[in-house]
């Protein structure tokens, strides 16, 4: 009867969502038993659904993801007093790649009603092949898996932020360097002390090696929004500061691209203010590593 009732609630929280967003995961899978998540358990802001060969799995990633809403919560419930209010969230962890949901190439998060509720399907860590690496090299480990739950949970918190505030562009209407940018960005920013210290320098190297990845000739243009866009946005908080990247997310204008001129200020002086700070971070020693 347990089973049967897991499997019933399972299915209960994996209807009735439309895709929303998605971000490659470079997965490879590890050997697992081919079946449907059948048991579900509550941690302290998510339902968790998996197998039942990979239930330490789950454990840690409700563990990972229940660490980074609270600090996503400390610090930008200020912004939206309403950000916790109905907080309905599902994670379904696969012991094998689910084509359009969770593999190799992509984690996935699934909303409705601007975040209320959503879905993340997500591969378990276990079935990650141990010779797999990331964008920028490093093994799909924990600090990996970390940072991955934090990414897909800052999609669906930055979207209730840009809905809540009323009249203004909403999260998932900016172009992709930022959507991606900013969840990458806050995956490293609220997950382990390993991706703000060493992964996010990494990315920025990777840039250093490739001066082209960000580029302002046409507006802003970057050759690959997870990683150009990642390093641009890292950029933005630090030449601009939280304050200033919050009054963008809070903005009333029409569209992302109105709001960004606004709180930046014209993309020449844009443009020479992350010159600057690029070179200054391609000459330190980690961007030689």
């Amino acid at each position: 009867m347990v089973r049967d009732l897991n499997k019933i609630l399972l299915a209960a929280f994996l209807l009735g969502f439309t895709p929303r967003a998605q971000v490659p995961m470079d997965r490879s899978p590890g050997p697992a038993k081919d079946v449907e998540p059948d048991r579900v358990f509550n941690s302290r802001y998510c339902r968790v659904g998996y197998t039942a060969d990979r239930e330490p799995d789950a454990k840690k990633l409700a563990s990972y993801a229940d660490r980074s809403l609270d600090e996503m919560s400390r610090d930008l419930a200020p912004l939206d007093p309403h950000l916790m209010d109905d907080f309905d969230c599902a994670i379904v962890q696969y012991g094998i790649p689910k084509p359009g949901l969770a593999t190799d190439a992509q984690a996935t998060t699934d909303s409705e009603n601007g975040g209320r509720p959503f879905r993340i399907s997500i591969l378990a860590q276990s079935s990650i092949s141990p010779t797999s690496r990331t964008l920028v090299g490093e093994p799909k480990d924990e600090d990996y898996v970390q940072k991955t739950i934090a990414d897909e949970l800052s999609s669906v918190v930055l979207e209730r932020i840009t809905r809540d505030k009323g009249p203004g562009w909403y999260f998932h209407d900016a172009p992709q360097w930022f959507v991606q940018g900013i969840e990458g960005y806050f995956g490293v920013e609220y997950s382990s002390p390993h991706s703000r210290n060493v992964t996010l320098p990494k990315y920025v190297a990777a840039v250093c090696s490739n001066p082209r990845e960000v580029s302002f000739a046409r507006g802003v243009q970057v050759g690959n929004p997870y990683l150009g866009g990642l390093v641009l946005v890292d950029f933005l908080y630090e030449a601009y500061g939280a304050n200033r990247m919050n009054a963008l997310l809070l903005s009333p204008k029409a569209t992302f691209e109105e709001a960004f001129l606004d709180s930046a200020g014209d993309l020449s002086s844009v443009q020479k203010k992350y010159r600057t700070w690029i070179a200054s971070q391609c000459s330190s020693p980690a961007a030689s590593h």
